[in-house]
């Protein structure tokens, strides 16, 4: 069975794919490696600070929860969030999905965090 490694960095995370043998897998992303990094939102650009699960669907497609951050904030002056990508077989974003790909949870009670901008 094909697996995945999870690496996170500020400002972003890479996934890697690989096939039976342990070998990078070169249908993935780059030579088996996605970067996913700063992505516009509702609340600015947003980045993964740590990527930490992925599952894949039925179809194949790739689900990925990291915890966010809002780019260019201390982390101490950004709200906690939750990204969850999803990414077709090949490593690129899902664009059925979310905005582009990504879905942003504020994980404040409502209404005490920031006011999402418009987008960027």
């Amino acid at each position: 069975v094909p697996g995945h490694l999870l690496a996170g960095d500020d400002p972003g995370g890479m996934l890697w794919q690989y096939d039976q043998t342990g070998t990078p897998d070169p249908t993935f992303g780059t030579s088996g490696s996605v970067v996913l990094g700063a992505t516009p939102s509702a609340y600015g650009n947003v980045h993964p600070i740590a990527l930490r699960a992925v599952a894949r669907a039925d179809d194949g497609k790739l689900v990925v929860v990291a915890d966010g951050a809002v780019l260019g904030l201390p982390y101490y002056e950004s709200d906690p969030l939750s990204l969850i990508y999803r990414l077709e077989p090949n490593g690129t974003l899902d664009s059925t999905f979310g905005n582009n790909g990504l879905v942003v949870i504020n994980l404040l009670p409502s209404g005490t965090g920031p006011t999402p901008r418009s987008e960027v």
